[in-house]
C-alpha cells in the first residue's frame, strides 16, 4: 500500500509527520510519501501541489490533504475517473480536529483511512456515505470484504437505494455462511449451498443478492445484485511464444467445463521459467489478473494427485505444471481468510490441452461472512 500526505503549513507538516509514523506502524509494509507546500516547511515542495497530486493519484492507494477542503477538491478534480479506480482521499485540518472521507469512501477505502487517521491523531472521523450513517450493509464494502467482484455497479447502486428505503433484501448463495456472522435483520436468507437452489414455493423479496461464481446469468430475484467470489485459480503451461489469444481460448474452455465466470478467477499461476512469457503476461493484463510463479521444487511439493508427463519433467524439472500451479496458488492464497481451515483446495478441472497451452482450475473451500 502507498499513501501520499501533503500539508500546507508548518503545523500541517508536524501533523503529517505524526500521521506518517502512525500509518507505518498500523499498515504493514506501507510506503508513506510526504510533502509540504509552504515556505515555512523544513523541505518545501518544489513545483505545483497539483502536479504532485497528479503523480500520487496515479500511483497511490490513498491521499491525505492537511489543509482546506477546497484545496483538495481543486487539486484532485483534473484526475478524477471513476469510483472503481480512484484512490481514497481524506482531508484533515492542520490542528488535527477532523478527518474527512472525501473521495472513494467504500471501494477506495477512504472511510477506513479517515478512521485510522483519526485514531492516530485524536481527530473526529467524518464519514458521509449514506449506508454507513444509516447502519446498513454497503454492497460494495460487503463485496470487497468477501473478495467478490460486483456483477453490475448499476445493480449495486440500486441495492444501496433499496436498503436505505427499508426494503427487505433476499440472499442466495452457493456457499455456506460463516457461523459467526451477524446477519442483518432486513436480510432474508433464501438459500445457501446446493448451488443456491431456491426451495419451491419460497416467497421472494423484490430484490436480493446472489453469491455465485457460475458463468450463467442469475436472475433469482426481480432485481438481482450478483457478487462473484474470486475462488478459482488457473494453472497454465504454455509453449514458448504462445500468443495471449490462444491462452484465452484454452482458459475459456476450461472455465466453461466448470461453469465458472472469468471474474471468479483470482490469479494465474505457472512455473518460474515462464515468468517473462509475453503471451501469459498479456493475458493477465487484459483480464486484470495477478500472476504468480513457482519454482520446480515448490511445484513438486504440491499436495495431491496429478497427471504426469516425462517430457514436461525433462524440460521443466517437474512432471506437471498447470495442475500443480493451480493447486499451489489456491492453497497459499489466504486473501480474506475465508477458506475453511484444514480443508485443502480442490482441482475441479484437470489438465486440458489447447494449441500450445495446458490449463487446469482449482478452487478454494469458501464461506461467506457478515460482520
Amino acid at each position: 500500500m502507498k499513501i501520499g500526505i501533503i500539508s500546507f503549513s508548518a503545523a500541517g507538516e508536524s501533523l503529517a509527520d505524526k500521521l506518517s509514523r502512525g500509518l507505518a506502524e498500523r499498515l504493514d509494509g506501507a510506503e508513506i510519501v510526504t510533502a509540504c507546500k509552504s515556505k515555512y516547511a523544513k523541505e518545501p515542495l518544489e513545483g505545483s501541489h497539483v502536479k504532485w497530486t497528479g503523480e500520487r493519484f496515479a500511483d497511490s492507494d490513498g491521499l491525505i490533504f492537511i489543509g482546506a477542503a477546497g484545496i483538495a477538491v481543486r487539486a484532485i478534480a483534473p484526475f478524477l475517473k471513476d469510483k472503481k479506480t480512484d484512490p481514497a482521499v481524506v482531508v484533515m485540518d492542520d490542528r488535527g480536529r477532523f478527518a474527512i472521507s472525501l473521495l472513494s469512501g467504500h471501494l477506495g477505502g477512504a472511510n477506513t483511512l479517515a478512521e485510522t487517521a483519526a485514531e492516530i491523531t485524536g481527530a473526529v472521523p467524518v464519514v458521509t456515505t449514506a449506508t454507513d450513517n444509516h447502519g446498513k450493509l454497503a454492497p460494495d464494502i460487503f463485496a470487497q470484504k468477501n473478495n467478490c467482484r460486483i456483477g453490475s455497479f448499476a445493480a449495486a447502486k440500486d441495492m444501496a437505494s433499496a436498503l436505505l428505503n427499508g426494503e427487505e433484501i433476499g440472499f442466495v448463495s452457493d456457499f455456506e455462511i460463516d457461523p459467526g456472522s451477524e446477519i442483518p435483520e432486513y436480510m432474508k436468507v433464501v438459500s445457501t449451498k446446493e448451488k443456491g437452489i431456491i426451495p419451491d414455493g419460497t416467497k421472494l423479496p423484490e430484490m436480493g443478492i446472489v453469491i455465485s461464481p457460475c458463468n450463467r446469468e442469475r436472475r433469482d430475484f426481480n432485481r438481482t445484485l450478483r457478487l462473484i467470489p474470486q475462488c478459482a485459480y488457473l494453472g497454465v503451461g504454455a509453449r514458448r511464444g504462445t500468443p495471449a489469444e490462444k491462452i484465452n481460448e484454452a482458459v475459456s474452455k476450461a472455465l466453461a467445463e466448470a461453469d465458472l465466470d472469468m471474474r471468479a478467477v483470482s490469479c494465474v499461476a505457472t512455473i518460474d521459467l515462464k515468468k517473462d512469457e509475453e503471451g501469459l503476461l498479456e493475458f493477465c493484463r487484459e483480464n486484470h489478473l495477478d500472476f504468480k510463479t513457482f519454482t520446480a521444487e515448490e511445484l513438486s511439493a504440491a499436495e495431491g494427485e496429478f497427471s504426469s508427463s516425462d517430457f514436461v519433467k525433462k524440460t521443466t524439472g517437474v512432471d506437471n505444471v498447470c495442475e500443480r500451479s493451480a493447486v499451489l496458488a489456491a492453497s497459499q492464497d489466504v486473501t480474506g481468510k475465508l477458506n475453511y481451515i484444514g480443508e485443502a483446495s480442490v482441482l475441479i478441472v484437470p489438465k486440458q490441452k489447447g494449441e500450445g497451452v495446458t490449463c487446469a482450475v482449482a478452487v478454494k473451500k469458501w464461506r461467506i461472512r457478515f460482520e
